[in-house]
């Protein structure tokens, strides 16, 4: 009986072993998974302290000593995760920061400002309205980019629509469907681009755990209630760093997305205008920026860590300090739509005429397209964006303002010039100030030039081998001798409507249609004959060159 039951126990133990050993196996294979994903990566997602054994009591007072060394004007204390009462398990950080700007000393030489921006700016109270969301918390969960990310735009979707709305966009769909990593973080272009791309539902189609969770829990239907961005770019570079193109994109497009790196210290603040007093590194760390303050020289700033966190979920942090809000780390949301902005914006503009591509138009031409606004009660502008370039396009009017009725407006525009590409677009603005912007279009003008073709290679009067790489002089300078394959070279223009394909003949017979550049054709059939090659190009507006050969060719 005894062996009976020490070889059971055994057993026991056993079964005991191989699933630790299997659960053990099943974790490594998550991070390496995530190792894979993030492998130029340092930064972790999840910051577990480490004080060196030091009681909480005993940190607090070395963070509060060191804040007075340095005449600091910010308050070290107990919080929701700083605290004697805390587990101290972990705290998420989670922004993989990509880039980074040399840090700018706070001085006057480099505090750079625009003295026809406001000395004091924050969307929490512009003219008693506080376009801001409710703070969230993260939680342990490394996934600081995805709340930073929709803490910006929530803000930008009630600012571009006009209207304060009762908006909960879901952080979970944009950090586990987008690629994020509890315990390696996220980066910013990446969350950005996810909404370019495919937008994100609002919270309760996929409400936040602080642990990794498959993108399969997001509502089934959650594209349709999707709210995708135009433009989610960084802000444009400047160097030295300028606190003024910062403030500009901030008061332009609303708040801002930005990363920064979090000492141990920040841990504890309370209060006040944040500087760095300690040199431990904990991780990268993305918030959201909502204001700022010339005077006192300082971000506003959202973050992710519960209302009993800071100044009720916010903090103030010097300018330059821990790299934050550089033209490297920060972005920009713009144009917003689909999902509830549908029932806010004008209508999406469409059926344009001249058609998108058209050629051959008229130097007169009644600019036209289809409009007008969901909200009976609106009326609506157009602004018309025209120029020679799809990225230099100019404003040339602002017409209106239409009822929100009125589908098909139209614009008279003259004196174009012959044989030119042309690209125009609109944007609707309504009574609140919402904007639809309309995509680009594009047109030629009357075109009677054919393009510009000529054969670089092979040319008379020469004998070609390895692909057409050698080449010597023959005597007959009317003829061309190929042996085995060779790239035939052309040169092509079309100053006017543009080219719009390159079509291969040989004896007569088509052999290939090339659409893009390089229009060259590589011509490796076995032959031992003589052959004509035809070259035909053709522009958008029906014109056509052509050019031709006649060939020996031997292999």
């Amino acid at each position: 009986m005894r062996k009976i039951y020490s070889l059971l126990v055994i057993v026991f133990l056993f079964l005991l072993a191989f699933a630790a050993t299997f659960e053990s196996s099943e974790i490594d294979d998550h991070c390496y998974a995530c190792e894979e994903d993030y492998e130029n990566d340092l930064d972790s997602g999840v910051y577990y302290f480490d004080y060196n054994d030091k009681s909480i009591e005993s940190v607090l007072f070395d963070i509060q000593n060191a804040i007075n060394e340095t005449d600091a004007s910010w308050s070290a204390g107990y919080n929701s995760v700083f605290s004697p009462n805390s587990t101290f398990d972990s705290i998420g950080l989670g922004c993989i920061i990509e880039e980074s700007e040399d840090d700018f000393e706070n001085n006057p030489e480099t505090l750079i400002f625009n003295e026809s921006l406001p000395d004091y700016f924050t969307w929490q109270d512009i003219e008693g309205v506080n376009w801001i969301t409710p703070v969230q918390d993260q939680q342990s969960c490394g996934s600081c980019v995805a709340f930073g990310t929709i803490s910006a735009l929530e803000a930008v979707i009630q600012i571009e629509l006009g209207h304060q709305l009762d908006i909960d966009l879901s952080e979970a769909h944009l950090f586990y469907c987008g690629g994020g990593s509890c315990s390696q973080g996220w980066t910013i272009s990446r969350s950005v681009n996810y909404l370019e791309s495919y937008g994100v539902p609002e919270e309760s189609c996929f409400p936040y755990t602080p642990r990794q969770t498959d993108c399969d829990r997001t509502c089934p239907d959650w594209e349709s209630q999707a709210i995708k961005v135009l433009d989610g770019s960084r802000i444009k570079y400047s160097y030295p760093p300028s606190i003024a193109t910062v403030q500009e994109a901030l008061i332009e497009h609303g708040p801002l997305v930005t990363s920064f790196t979090v000492y141990n210290d920040f841990f504890s603040y309370n209060s006040g205008v944040y500087v760095q007093t300690s040199d431990n590194v904990a991780g990268g760390h993305a918030v959201a920026i909502v204001g700022y303050d010339n005077n006192e020289e300082y971000w506003i700033c959202k973050n992710s860590w519960g209302g009993n966190w800071g100044e009720n979920g916010f903090f103030r942090i010097g300018y330059g300090e821990c790299g934050i809000a550089t033209t490297f780390n920060t972005y920009y949301l713009s144009g917003v739509y689909g999902g509830i902005c549908d029932d806010y914006l004008p209508l999406s503009l469409e059926n344009p005429y001249p058609i998108d591509g058209e050629t051959n138009v008229d130097l007169s031409v009644n600019l036209a397209w289809f409009g007008g606004d969901p909200n009976p009660d609106d009326e609506v502008f157009y602004e018309i964006y025209f120029g020679y370039a799809e990225d230099n396009m100019s404003l040339i009017e602002k017409i209106g303002p239409y009822e929100s009725s009125d589908n098909l407006i139209s614009y008279q525009i003259e004196n174009l010039v012959n044989e030119s590409i042309y690209f125009w677009q609109i944007i609707a603005i309504d009574s609140d100030d919402s904007k639809r912007i309309g995509p680009i279009w594009k047109f030629s003008t009357i075109d009677l030039n054919s393009p510009t073709l000529n054969i670089l290679s092979p040319i008379s009067g020469f004998i070609y081998k390895n692909n057409g790489s050698f080449r010597k002089k023959i005597l007959d300078e009317n003829n061309i001798i190929i042996f085995g394959s060779i790239n035939i070279l052309l040169y092509l223009i079309d100053n006017g409507s543009g080219v719009e394909k390159v079509e291969i003949y040989i004896d007569n017979r088509i052999k290939d249609t090339i659409y893009e550049e390089p229009y060259n054709w590589f011509w490796d059939s076995f032959s031992i004959s003589r052959h004509y090659l035809k070259i035909i190009a053709f522009d958008y507006a029906g014109n056509k060159a052509e050019s031709s050969l006649n060939i020996l060719k031997i292999f």
